[in-house]
Order: C-alpha cells, then sequence, then structure tokens
C-alpha cells in the first residue's frame, strides 16, 4: 500500500462534470449514525451511513443495487465547508478501516486546514467491498498460487511459463467472477463517487484525494 504520506502524489480533483452531474444541494439524503467499531476502529470522532447505488449503470432495465458502506470523519472546525472523499488505493487496500486512524486523521486534517469532513468507502473490488474481487474460493489455492512465482528473467522459458500463469489466474477469475468482475471498473467507481455526492447534497462538488 503506498503511504497516505506521499501525499504529492495524490491529487485534489474538482471535477467540472460534477457540476452537470450532482443534483441541487440542499438536506443529505444520508442518516449518519455510529459505526461498527471491529470494522471502523477511530481514534477520532467518526460516523458511518449506508448508500445504495445501481449494481450495474449500463443495465437501465435492472433494479440490482449495491451497499457502499460510508465512514465520515468530522471535521474539527465548524461549520464544515463541505466532504472530501478518500481512496487509499494500493490498489485493493481497505479504507473505511483506516481512515480513523488518530494519526492518519490528524495528518488528513492538516492537509485540508482542518475545515472539510473526510469520507471514504471501500470501493468496488476491493477486501472490505460487498463484491470483492476474488478469483480463488479456498484460500489455500491462492498461497498455491503466489508460492510458485518466479522471476521473468530466470531462464529462457520461464516468460512463456509466467505467460501461461497469466491465462491461468484470468480463466480463474472470470469463474468466480463471471457476473460481477465487469463491474468493478474505474468508470463504475466513478458513478459511485458521484452518488455519494448527491446524497452529501452539499455544494455538488467532488473533491477527491486517492489513487
Amino acid at each position: 500500500m503506498v503511504s497516505f504520506r506521499g501525499a504529492i502524489e495524490f491529487f485534489l480533483i474538482p471535477s467540472f462534470l460534477t457540476l452537470s452531474l450532482a443534483q441541487p444541494y440542499g438536506t443529505s439524503k444520508l442518516q449518519w449514525g455510529p459505526c461498527n467499531e471491529t470494522e471502523v476502529p477511530s481514534g477520532v470522532p467518526v460516523e458511518c451511513s449506508v448508500l445504495y447505488v445501481p449494481l450495474d449503470y449500463t443495465d437501465k432495465s435492472s433494479n440490482e443495487t449495491l451497499q457502499l458502506d460510508l465512514v465520515k470523519v468530522l471535521s474539527p472546525v465548524k461549520p464544515s465547508k463541505g466532504s472530501i472523499l478518500f481512496n487509499f488505493g494500493g490498489p485493493g487496500e481497505p479504507s473505511r478501516s483506516v481512515i480513523g486512524g488518530k494519526s492518519l486523521a490528524e495528518e488528513l486534517f492538516a492537509l485540508t486546514d482542518r475545515q472539510f469532513d473526510l469520507v471514504t468507502f471501500d470501493p468496488r473490488g476491493t477486501a472490505g467491498s460487498r463484491i470483492p474481487m476474488n478469483c480463488f474460493q479456498v484460500e489455500s489455492d491462492v498461497w498455491s498460487f503466489l508460492s510458485d512465482i518466479t522471476v521473468g528473467n530466470q531462464s529462457e522459458v520461464e516468460v512463456g511459463r509466467l505467460w501461461a500463469r497469466g491465462n491461468m489466474f484470468a480463466d480463474a477469475c472470470l469463474r468466480t467472477q463471471g457476473k460481477t468482475g465487469a463491474l468493478m471498473t474505474s468508470a463504475f467507481v466513478a458513478r459511485d463517487m458521484m452518488q455519494i455526492v448527491d446524497a452529501l447534497q452539499e455544494d455538488g462538488l467532488l473533491r477527491y484525494w486517492g489513487e
């Protein structure tokens, strides 16, 4: 996981598309409340909520939804100027379980002038999401696959061997993620974030730090 202390690599993006995609601001549609301390350990004040978004944005006839579990670290300065969405990347690392840590939260508040709420969720495909990417049904198969990885220049045939292993891995993912694999793209995550912006009902801007 890339440390958030490498903040220079992260970008604060006020999305101009947000101006046309977000709904008019007003009262938040989200119901915030206490967090599950096992899932969201924290050393600073936090609140949690859930938001249901379309599972497949490309299928207008489907009514299937995906639950996004949200965490908000409350701004020390009141009133808050709004929310910033965070994704700690890795890729694949969880966000909800780390953002409430006292040292990290204080670091993020220092970077944001302590005037914004910090909001995060575990994006599609990550371990903490409701549809994690898992290509193996048995954990021992994962370790068996990983333990046999070698360096590509180890021999003249190693590149071909790694290529074959890649095909095997892709086939395994297709078997286990055949239905949801195509729904874990960056485009879908971006739409999820716009749904969060709409639900927050603030100023209609997507402010995002992450990978």
